[in-house]
């Protein structure tokens, strides 16, 4: 009986010590284009923190990037 419960206490200890180590999967581009990294379009809004709009582009290469021909353009969430 007590080596069914000593069993049992080393198998929950080493479940709980496995998923300790267990590293949660993190996300990352690709690494090949250009990436939005982050945006904040309520500036200049009633109430906003922030008075101007903004995106903020990474290039996640080593190489330049062009821009040319890109454009950034809102739509309303009506269409």
């Amino acid at each position: 009986m007590k080596t069914t419960h000593r069993l049992t206490a080393v198998g929950a200890s080493l479940a709980l010590l496995s998923a300790a180590v267990i590293v949660p999967a993190q996300a990352s581009p690709a690494g090949d284009d250009v990436v939005i990294s982050e945006a904040y379009t309520n500036g200049g809004s009633a109430n906003a923190v922030y008075t101007h709009k903004f995106v903020e582009l990474y290039n996640p290469t080593d190489s330049p990037v062009s821009l040319e021909g890109w454009s950034l353009q809102y739509r309303s969430s009506g269409g």
